[in-house]
């Protein structure tokens, strides 16, 4: 199974960006994993939210292969970190070729990007920027992988 984080554009916080990076390259090592960073509406006042909502649901569209759908939203279902591990290892023995995260960008995510999703999931009842989700989506697949291996990793 292959693993696609798409979000649109950089991270624009270094330290973030290291983070994941680090993340992505372990997880790598284990799952193929990619991440993919889409066209985002630059220039867009934040006032034209649905233009803004627009442009990144169509730049993450055009991103999106074939296979099962994820989708980061605040009104997604929160799970456990156990209950995330499990639900991915049912996937992982699936059919599934490839799994989609997608994350939205400082807006979230335009309604025509979640009616494309299998599961829509929330990491947490909290707000935290698009780009610390980011992060915390690439940690929990890490930890995830590393506990469907039977590896340590830290609590």
């Amino acid at each position: 199974m292959k693993w696609r984080l798409i979000w649109p554009g950089k991270c624009r916080q270094p330290q973030l960006a290291s983070l994941i990076h680090d993340y992505h390259q372990r997880i790598t090592k284990m799952v193929p994993c990619e991440l993919v960073e889409s066209g985002e509406a630059k220039g867009v006042p934040e006032k034209e939210k649905q233009k803004v909502l627009k442009i990144e649901a169509d730049n993450l569209a055009k991103n999106i292969r074939s296979g099962y759908i994820i989708c980061l939203s605040d009104q997604g279902e929160e799970m456990t970190t156990k209950g995330f591990k499990d639900f991915l290892e049912k996937l992982m023995l699936s059919s599934v070729k490839t799994v989609n995260f997608i994350v939205g960008g400082f807006l979230g995510l335009d309604d025509s990007i979640l009616a494309k999703a299998d599961k829509i999931i929330s990491l947490s009842p909290m707000t935290f920027s698009h780009e610390t989700i980011r992060l915390m989506l690439i940690e929990q697949l890490y930890r995830v992988i590393t506990m469907t291996r039977g590896l340590k990793y830290a609590k």
